[in-house]
């Protein structure tokens, strides 16, 4: 199976009998060390799709972020947790964005970039996040998608592969602000060092 690395560019072959079965599966770039999703399920999308994009694309305007701002994007259905989310991230400064229903947050992930998305798990999620999945390499990795709900542990490393998600948070578990505040601390380690990785690749 040909693979190429969305980072470096890098063509090389992984034998099939080691992925037989899998439709989804994680490798490591061997020349740059970059984690790469496969998943084998992904489609292109039919043409309609294509001009059904282009229509909602009209519907909404690109959001006016302050230069410097964090940015976050709340498509949550329960209205307490919107709620307490909004005032957490309001007094963390954040620029934010609350949408009603898929067909908004479609559209908005369309024309704006977030740094922030939170997702609550169920088959709109499930939609956006396929559309998630096709984004460009370094789009993905320059967000942080946290998906909520109550199927599983907090952290669950199972579910975040299988929802290509950074984190996946219980909002019945308990202290979930506090973890909320993990989630946020984690991905700048992780962001920032992707950041200083690229600077040395640039000056090699």
């Amino acid at each position: 199976m040909k693979i190429k690395c969305s980072a470096c560019k890098q063509d090389f072959q992984l034998p099939e009998e080691k992925v037989k079965g899998l439709t989804k599966f994680a490798v490591k770039c061997p020349r740059c060390g970059e984690k790469i999703i496969v998943n084998r399920k992904e489609e292109e999308r039919p043409e309609e799709d294509s001009l059904l994009e282009s229509k909602t694309c009209l519907e909404f305007e690109p959001e006016n972020i302050p230069v410097g701002k964090a940015s976050a994007l709340l498509f949550i259905k329960d209205v307490k947790l919107i709620t307490e989310l909004g005032d957490f991230l309001q007094e963390k400064e954040y620029f934010l964005r609350e949408v009603k229903d898929y067909p908004e947050c479609r559209g908005r992930l369309l024309i704006n970039n977030y740094d922030l998305i939170f997702l609550e798990e169920g088959e709109d999620a499930d939609k956006l996040l396929a559309e998630i999945n096709t984004w460009p390499q370094l789009r993905r990795r320059n967000t942080n998608i946290i998906l909520i709900g109550q199927r599983g542990r907090d952290f669950d490393q199972k579910i975040s592969f299988e929802k290509s998600v950074n984190f996946y948070l219980n909002k019945e578990s308990g202290e979930f602000f506090l973890k909320l505040e993990k989630c946020l601390n984690d991905f700048a380690i992780y962001l920032s060092c992707w950041q200083q990785n690229d600077q040395t690749r640039a000056q090699i």
